[in-house]
């Protein structure tokens, strides 16, 4: 092709090939494409026994992931985190005030601070008290109580704010399999209802200060971690039966007037039926926990009394696991707070959440975490029993 005065047009020679050239390619790559469909290697299906296996993993570790992304949704959906509840730029809040404390000097002011309904979000039950430094006071007010969830048809609990959410779901339905044995007896469902509390309380990271539950907590449970130079006290308005201790330095367990799981007064503002430490299932779990103190008061007078540190308490290094991993309870046996170790970890958090949650099982075959001395009582029993 010519240019101009008689020259020859390179550019547009080059224009046309480039053109040429990424149509060749265009139509080599169909060609490909419609060759590896008809042999079956266009990656629709695996290649060989070891793809499909692997295959089939990644689809069951995809599925999974997805079960547990929503199950972590649904938690974070419920937890209240409160952090940093001692800042003096905290100071401002309503439910703030500076007070003294009872023995020191007058000149002294220590903060507190008061948690109310209000500090909880709709919808959240879960309470995790977190990065907080003090000095000062952390009360949980008895109108924490109030909060509400809903029982569902199947013993599971939802925060009242969700309530349509859950009309007309009902329980959980059993699976069916063909030829199932059937009667015409009907079904017994249990009805849902309203319960009134926090469902669970956590302490993490928390320094240098005091804290006051005086609140209803449904499960019963109190988890506290990587926590020094802290007092918690439990009063009788409280339902603390399980408390589990991590990796904690100068912590104080006082239990006032604190009832049982299973001595819990039907109406309120009663002495309990039972006080903490009177049923087998009160207990502190603790590991990696440098003096800890318990104490039981009863009408403003010390009961039982105990300290406990894991290193004292005979914890080593065993394999893979530090001496911060070995398990330790403290409970009440035979009228004297003792510490014992845990021979068998039970299924939650490493113990057997039981008391307010139920679940004991004095066989030894349920999940329930036992020392030396309960598996031995176990084993007697059953030596009995075959006698």
């Amino acid at each position: 092709m010519s240019g101009t005065a008689g020259r020859t047009n390179y550019s547009e020679w080059n224009s046309k090939t480039n053109a040429l050239l990424s149509q060749l390619e265009a139509e080599e790559e169909a060609e490909r494409t419609e060759a590896q469909s008809a042999l079956g290697n266009d990656g629709k299906y695996a290649a060989s026994h070891a793809e499909a296996t692997e295959r089939t993993k990644q689809e069951d570790v995809s599925k999974v992931k997805k079960v547990l992304d929503n199950h972590k949704a649904r938690e974070l959906g419920v937890v209240q985190v409160l952090h940093s509840l001692l800042d003096a730029k905290d100071s401002d809040n309503d439910n703030d005030c500076d007070t003294m404390e009872e023995g020191k000097n007058t000149s002294e002011n220590v903060h507190t601070r008061f948690i109310t309904c209000q500090d909880v979000s709709a919808g959240k039950r879960v309470l995790n008290i977190s990065d907080t430094k003090g000095p000062g006071k952390i009360i949980l007010t008895q109108d924490l109580t109030n909060l509400q969830s809903q029982m569902g048809k199947d013993n599971t609990t939802t925060s009242s704010s969700n309530n349509n959410d859950i009309k007309g779901k009902g329980g959980l339905s059993p699976k069916s399999y063909p030829g199932d044995v059937e009667n015409s007896a009907p079904d017994h469902v249990t009805g849902g209802g309203i319960i009134n509390g926090l469902i669970k309380v956590s302490i993490s990271n928390v320094h240098d200060c005091t804290l006051s539950l005086n609140c209803k907590v449904i499960t019963g449970l109190l988890e506290i971690s990587h926590c020094s130079n802290v007092t918690v006290i439990l009063n009788k308005d409280s339902t603390i039966v399980t408390v589990q201790a991590d990796l904690c330095q100068n912590l104080t367990l006082e239990f006032h007037d604190a009832p049982s799981g299973k001595g819990i007064s039907p109406i309120p503002g009663r002495n309990p039926l039972k006080y903490w430490g009177e049923d087998k299932d009160d207990r502190i779990f603790h590991a990696g926990v440098e003096n800890l103190v318990v104490k039981s008061l009863r009408d403003g007078y010390v009961d039982h009394e105990t300290k406990a540190d894991f290193r004292e308490n005979g914890a080593k290094a065993v394999g893979n696991a530090s001496a911060e991993e070995v398990q330790f309870v403290t409970s009440v046996v035979e009228g004297e707070l003792i510490t014992e170790r845990v021979l068998r970890q039970g299924t939650a958090t490493g113990t057997s959440i039981t008391g307010a949650l139920g679940g004991g099982d004095e066989s030894g075959g349920g999940a329930r975490a036992m020392t030396a001395r309960e598996m031995k009582e176990v084993q007697n029993r059953k030596e009995q029993i075959r006698k």
